[in-house]
């Protein structure tokens, strides 16, 4: 996405996933990787990307559900998402398989 001034304001790569057959829906949206420059932010350019984002899913590939993960350290991040209309449905959970030092 462009700025005022003609450089970039922000990007956001969305792809098509499929979905585990017992699930109700076949694919899915899935937001990979979404920046906005920091000059940017708190402008509306997220805002923006995830409507273009959805829009896409829906019109171009008839797809009813956009995904996301966002960081449990990012609040900024998830206020965001949950103000574009996003909402928590799973609580990812992380085993490490190395031992950490310290």
């Amino acid at each position: 996405m462009g700025g005022e001034e003609g450089g970039i304001a922000g990007m956001i790569l969305v792809s098509i996933e499929r979905e585990v057959p017992i699930y109700t829906y076949a694919e899915f949206a899935f937001v990979q990787d979404m920046a906005v420059v920091e000059g940017y932010r708190r402008q509306g350019v997220g805002q923006k990307l995830i409507e273009f984002a959805a829009r896409w899913a829906r019109e171009k590939h008839g797809l009813t559900q956009l995904r996301l993960m966002v960081a449990n350290q990012n609040p900024e991040a998830r206020g965001a998402f949950e103000k574009a209309g996003f909402r928590a449905t799973y609580q990812e959970m992380v085993l490490p398989l190395t031992e950490q030092e310290g």
